[in-house]
């Protein structure tokens, strides 16, 4: 099961997913909100309960119980979260540049409803000029040759269908779940292997050191050397590599 970042889709697979299918089945779905799935206008559908009730709501769809779970960025988290209230599902969980620690917002604008409206515009703003887009999406490169106008074009339009304004009022409405239900690593109770791009701008690599060391030695690290947060896109082979490793050996 492989699951995607905020402001991404499955389109981040579109190289790693073949070579992990090589040699097992792979799945992978669009989040509310993102790619290819659609914007519910209710809210609970972009809380972390809601994704995880769509994902495997998916997986029963398809006969899937129980899988191996590859979750990058905010999807690590999610992963998480499941792992931890439903381990029934997850055989083993691989977390690529997770966002171990959800810093979501300042408490103003995750209680303030007419705050988040006000930044709305800003947003259309970036999503609306390329250049604005280039900008904000880069610094999760370190690669910056992967991200071809081609690239940026197909997740900026992914972002720009109908649904976009409910699909950040329910993000916004779900920071105070993220804020206030935290899931700790230390909590997952079966294999977990952590793979960090060294370059890594968005989560560095010394904090997320930091966030495992409460894990005691059970959570193995694994750092790509020529990466940054975007390691499915950047080093789609490297990470095929110990994502196999670690579920043929596990």
């Amino acid at each position: 099961m492989l699951l995607h970042g905020l402001g991404t889709s499955t389109f981040t697979f579109r190289e790693l997913g073949p070579i992990l299918g090589k040699t097992r089945k792979v799945v992978a779905i669009d989040l509310n909100g993102f790619g290819l799935t659609e914007r519910p206008e209710a809210s609970d559908a972009y809380s972390l309960a809601g994704q995880a009730a769509m994902v495997c709501g998916v997986l029963d769809e398809l006969g899937i119980r129980e899988a191996d779970w590859v979750g990058h960025s905010y999807s690590g988290y999610l992963s998480m979260r499941i792992a931890r209230d439903s381990p029934e599902r997850v055989r083993r969980l691989v977390l690529v540049s997770p966002a171990l620690r959800m810093e979501v917002a300042p408490d103003s604008f995750i209680r303030s409803r007419v705050l988040r409206e006000a930044v709305y515009p800003g947003l259309r703003l970036i999503l609306d000029d390329k250049r604005r887009f280039r900008a904000l999406l880069e610094p999760a490169y370190h690669r910056k040759e992967v991200l071809t106008d081609d690239v940026l074009e197909t997740y900026r339009q992914q972002l720009r269908i109908e649904g976009l304004h409910d699909a950040y009022r329910g993000f916004g409405a779900s920071l105070d779940d993220l804020s206030r239900d935290r899931v700790e690593i230390a909590e997952i109770d079966m294999p977990v292997r952590v793979i960090a791009g060294r370059h890594d701008a968005i989560i560095p690599l010394q904090a997320l050191k930091t966030s495992l060391a409460e894990s005691k030695g059970r959570v193995e690290l694994r750092v790509l050397e020529s990466s940054g947060h975007s390691a499915p896109e950047e080093q789609p082979e490297a990470l095929a590599v110990e994502i196999s490793d670690f579920l043929d050996r596990r």
